[in-house]
């Protein structure tokens, strides 16, 4: 159904998620960090959308950006408002993007926002 809805891919891999997604220990978060000036230590959502609107980045950088985007306003959002970096290890160089499966991690995301959020506290999750 999440193909059918979003039209997300549904590959064969598997999306691994890390606790923090850090530029010193994974290679892809250093390379996406490197499209900054000076890397932010967070980034909210709105500040990373007016970044990509101002941005003329293309090829892989704008898949990345564009993955990390989507995946925090559709997936799941992090605890202190900024964007979700830690699937972002996962997507290695060489790796196609549509290899991964895309539905069975919106999900999992889904999942554990719900089971993350305290009913005494107004739901700031992703609206799906």
């Amino acid at each position: 159904m999440v193909n059918d809805i979003f039209g997300v891919p549904r590959g064969e891999v598997e999306i691994t998620e890390v606790e923090r997604a850090r530029a010193d220990f994974h290679e892809v978060v250093a390379e996406w960090e490197g499209q900054f000036e000076n890397a932010p230590a967070r980034l909210t959502p709105v500040q990373f959308k007016t970044y990509m609107q101002e941005q003329k980045a293309s090829g892989r950088i704008f898949v990345l950006n564009f993955l990390l985007f989507y995946n925090t306003l559709l997936g799941e959002a992090t605890t202190n408002s900024s964007i979700n970096m830690r699937f972002l290890p996962a997507l290695r160089r060489g790796m196609d993007i549509r290899s991964f499966n895309w539905c069975e991690y919106m999900i999992r995301c889904l999942d554990q926002t719900v089971e993350a959020w305290t009913p005494k506290e107004c739901f700031l999750g992703p609206m799906p």
